[in-house]
């Protein structure tokens, strides 16, 4: 298979244009798709649009809640409208068959939804086996005040709902073609970074089946919504640079089309097509993973950060997908019930986009040392949220047990009052300790300039001469914010000299001291360098020099914690060295 390359080469000539046709098309197809679904979303009339929207509108109307969590076969799962209790309809009675329709664990979100009665008065027949086994046919009615009976208290009513959930669609459309748009702009002539621009642009095609069946034009939907999973995964073990390892990665240019293109008529709908695909976005992880442990530290691994963050991050909200639909499944008429209908959409939308979002910004190579930073704060937030939502939830379950023992039971209701004050208390007091643990672990740079440099300080003032402290501190600083330029200048009896540089040109920091003179102006940076702090001798409070730190290898500067960090540690340098100095002037007498 020597015609399969290792190292995929870039495109060029007709390859090129031929590329930039496809990308200008799905574009296009994709931006007329999310415009015409929402278009569709915003019409009162439900039959016009399949799929979740017109099976939530519709089965409401009904007084029963059908659903097939875990792609189980369809199942009566909730019951609230009088005709269907006084017919003897019950929770878990399985769904086989609707009018005409004969209904299995295949049968799609689509199918049931359009084979419901969606107007005042309307008969439906369903065909259900109960738990005992006996098949029976049951007719239930239209009634609009089952409907209003769902929405009840929770402020929402179908048009609202549907046109909420496309804009949640809309807004993840807006980031990945976005994230699409800058990578074809910038690197549409590299294989990887084509292939996920295409990928991108196409993946918002997915959730607007409503304007697809509008137009009559199924069939053509399922592949256009199934294809850009398969553009990413064939790539996948490429990335980022279009290099395949382990060289034998190279053969899922032709075994990941052979496999999942018939599979794209075998799914009824493309989110099942998506389940189809899981383990081979596994397996592409798994290579990824081993691959960032081999890497050195540099752009390339700034690259994988970001991939993994967004991936991983994306990956977890679509995986709260699953408990969402078993809270769903479950559900009955409450406040609160439309909105956790909503927000598993949303989740839905968000995880598309994260994950678009981190491989955009891995490929187009922007802020790509702010990684660490993001992930920090994302698992803290995450961290503290949990956190709260299970003391909050535990606690109320354990005041709830013996409250009303203690204090009667008309005050049992203060359960939820009080475990959510003593969770707060507790999440507040748990605050400093966590956010201290992860940016250890995930923000090691800035733990160590600000938490363990200070107290290296004491030593190294005497070990070192001013030279060499100035060195180890430059050196201790570089690889900590990862910058490509740095230096100490010195202030002399009549000049100012370079102390201590990395990777500076003599001539960059000459035209800056030429430039500034005796002293920088307060917040005054040259062009080299991004930050200049001043170095101030605190016992003779008189200014001994500056720290100047440049720019990253990516070209960004320094994140608003990494200037913090280098603000915190400059006035501990400035007392170092300073007392080296006097030190040193004292042993030369």
């Amino acid at each position: 298979m020597a015609f399969l390359p290792v190292v995929l080469p870039r495109l060029r000539g007709v390859w090129l244009w031929a590329f930039r046709a496809m990308w200008c098309i799905a574009l296009a197809t994709a931006l007329f798709s999310a415009i015409g679904a929402t278009w569709v979303d915003a019409q009162h009339n439900a039959a016009i649009g399949p799929g979740w929207r017109t099976i939530g509108a519709r089965e409401a109307g009904f007084g029963v809640r059908l659903f097939a969590p875990d792609a189980r076969p369809w199942r009566v799962t909730g019951v609230w409208g009088p005709e269907a209790e006084a017919l003897g309809v019950r929770a878990g009675d399985e769904l086989i068959g609707i009018n005409e329709l004969s209904v299995n664990r295949m049968t799609s979100l689509a199918a049931i939804g359009l084979a419901l009665g969606d107007h005042e008065g309307q008969s439906t027949r369903f065909l259900l086996r109960p738990a005992d086994g006996v098949v029976r046919e049951t007719t239930l009615v239209f009634h609009q005040s089952n409907v209003d009976l769902w929405y009840r208290g929770s402020g929402l009513s179908p048009l609202l709902i549907f046109l909420l959930r496309r804009i949640g669609y809309d807004v993840m459309t807006l980031v990945l073609l976005a994230a699409s748009t800058i990578l074809f702009l910038r690197r549409s002539d590299e294989a990887v970074a084509a292939a996920f621009s295409l990928g991108l642009c196409m993946i918002p095609i997915g959730p607007t089946i409503e304007f697809w069946a509008q137009i009559n034009a199924l069939g053509f939907y399922h592949v256009l919504a199934a294809l850009p999973y398969i553009a990413l995964l064939m790539v996948g073990c490429a990335f980022p640079d279009g290099r395949y390892w382990p060289p034998w990665t190279r053969f899922s240019l032709i075994l990941v089309p052979a496999i999942l293109l018939p599979a794209i008529f075998s799914a009824t709908e493309y989110s099942q097509f998506t389940l189809f695909t899981a383990p081979a976005f596994i397996a592409v992880i798994v290579v990824l993973a081993l691959r960032y442990r081999r890497l050195p530290q540099g752009v390339e691994r700034q690259q994988f950060r970001w991939a993994a963050f967004g991936f991983s991050a994306g990956v977890t909200l679509l995986i709260l997908r699953w408990p969402f639909a078993q809270l769903q499944g479950d559900l009955h008429p409450a406040p609160l019930s439309p909105w956790i209908d909503l927000a598993g959409s949303f989740l839905h939308a968000l995880g598309y986009a994260v994950i678009g979002a981190g491989f955009g910004v891995a490929l187009i190579k922007y802020r790509l040392y702010d990684a660490e930073l993001l992930i920090s704060r994302s698992t803290a937030i995450t961290a503290m949220t949990l956190m709260l939502a299970g003391l909050w939830a535990a606690s109320e379950k354990a005041l709830e047990t013996f409250l009303p023992n203690l204090v009667g039971q008309q005050f049992a209701s203060l359960a939820s009052i009080f475990g959510a004050g003593f969770a707060v208390v507790l999440v507040a007091a748990a605050h400093r300790p966590m956010q201290h643990f992860i940016e250890k672990r995930f923000h090691k740079g800035v733990y160590r300039l600000r938490e363990e440099l200070p107290k290296l300080l004491d030593t190294l003032v005497l070990r070192f001469d001013t030279k060499d402290l100035c060195t180890k501190v430059l050196n201790d600083i570089a690889n900590d914010v990862r910058v490509t330029k740095a230096a100490i200048l010195l202030r002399g009896k009549d000049n100012v000299g370079v102390a201590a540089e990395h990777g500076v040109d003599a001539g960059d920091l000459q035209s800056w001291i030429d430039a500034r003179g005796e002293a920088p102006a307060d917040g005054a940076a040259p062009s080299v360098f991004n930050v200049a702090l001043p170095l101030n001798d605190p016992v003779m409070n008189e200014n001994i020099g500056w720290l100047l730190v440049g720019p990253r290898p990516d070209g960004t500067t320094c994140n608003r914690d990494e200037r913090a960090a280098l603000a915190a540690v400059a006035p501990p340098i400035a007392r170092a060295i300073a007392t080296v100095q006097a030190r040193d002037s004292r042993e030369r007498r």
